[in-house]
């Protein structure tokens, strides 16, 4: 198997995601993400995110990240391990099993 970019486990679950392993959902048809939001997520503010969300903010948004596009804001949160903002993403729709 590959590496994987992110592995959070917690709750009896983990999130795992490859980089070659992505769905159309993070295609080129899929929402960006404002930097605010995706700042917000990488450092786990709760309330940015969910505020972004109720207002019609989609959970699998993308963005890019060191060349790498496509990242979305679950991938961040996690990557920075912020099991909260993973949990709300995922509350709020955000797809776990991205894979092509």
């Amino acid at each position: 198997g590959g590496r994987y970019v992110v592995a959070l486990e917690g709750g009896g679950e983990s999130v795992r995601v490859r980089p070659g392993n992505l769905s159309p959902a993070v295609s080129s048809s899929a929402a960006a993400a404002p930097e605010s939001v995706v700042a917000a997520a990488e450092r786990g503010e709760e309330k940015a995110v969910l505020t972004w969300l109720e207002g019609g903010g989609r959970p699998d948004a993308t963005y890019e990240r060191g060349g790498v596009s496509g990242v979305t804001l679950l991938m961040g949160a996690a990557f920075n391990g912020h099991e909260r903002v993973v949990d709300l993403l995922l509350q709020h729709g955000a797809e776990i099993n991205l894979q092509s």
